[in-house]
């Protein structure tokens, strides 16, 4: 897969979104995903995890299939974390001899959220809108003091909606370091909900502030959504997952009913 081949799909400095819906889940998914994420698929109790994991791993792997001409089941998707050698990591795609794709998968409520990029890594978040959430059980865990302190002269009617707004771009800048959780978010200071998504301090890692390019992403009412991309990202396309899944859940339905697949 070389780096010519992507610019074809999808341009240098560009990030596409695609989306999808938990109730977009069909059996035949699972003719898609590897064993490993068909455990993870049959671990969860709830149908609704079960559900939302299936059409997850299912979008990852139309989309990540759509750029490189692959097979989706072909493809070698691992989530090694590189702090303890566990399955839970940012998920990547290995290619040789280059791996200029880059992708990251959120979801939340009934949203499955994903973003692709050529070089640059990229991390996205999605979050559905509680609006019993009590940001004030929260707050320490997630603002940092500069952060607390603009919340607080907001409007107390939107302090859900803009801690909401806060923890996403947060979220989007540590999965695209592929750090996560390892990182406390209060360590990550961004700017007002109001303005323009924008990362200003990281203690201790001062000198990453400049490298990232944030876009919030106002896609569904009751969601707040943010996008990190470490280098340049001046041009941001929204494309239908929903429409891939359901593409292929009827082709692969046709052939099986000719006979072609078994």
């Amino acid at each position: 897969m070389s780096i010519s081949f992507l610019k074809q799909k999808i341009q240098p400095e560009t990030c596409h979104i695609w989306y999808a819906d938990v109730t977009d889940e069909h059996d035949l998914f699972r003719h898609l995903i590897s064993s490993e994420e068909n455990e993870r698929y049959v671990s969860f109790r709830r149908s609704k995890d079960r559900d939302r994991a299936l059409v997850s791993y299912s979008l990852v792997r139309l989309v990540l299939a759509h750029y490189t001409d692959l097979q989706p089941y072909e493809l070698n998707i691992i989530r090694t974390c590189p702090q303890c050698g566990k399955s839970h990591g940012k998920p990547r795609l290995v290619m040789h001899p280059d791996d200029h794709l880059q992708f990251n998968v959120s979801h939340s409520g009934n949203i499955v959220i994903m973003a692709v990029t050529v070089e640059n890594p990229v991390g996205i978040d999605v979050e559905q809108i509680d609006p019993r959430l009590s940001a004030e059980e929260l707050i320490k865990k997630v603002l940092s003091p500069s952060e607390r302190q603009v919340l607080f002269q907001l409007p107390k009617e939107e302090r859900v909606q803009h801690f909401y707004t806060y923890w996403t771009r947060k979220e989007a800048i540590l999965k695209a370091t592929g750090q996560g959780l390892t990182i406390p978010l209060e360590h990550v200071t961004v700017s007002c909900p109001t303005e323009r998504a924008e990362l200003l301090m990281w203690a201790n890692e001062q000198e990453r502030v400049d490298r990232f390019t944030m876009h919030d992403l106002h896609l569904w009412e009751d969601y707040k959504a943010c996008l990190a991309v470490i280098g340049t990202c001046k041009k941001v396309e929204v494309k239908n997952g929903s429409a891939l899944l359901a593409d292929w859940r009827h082709s692969d339905k046709t052939l099986r009913q000719s006979g072609y697949l078994s």
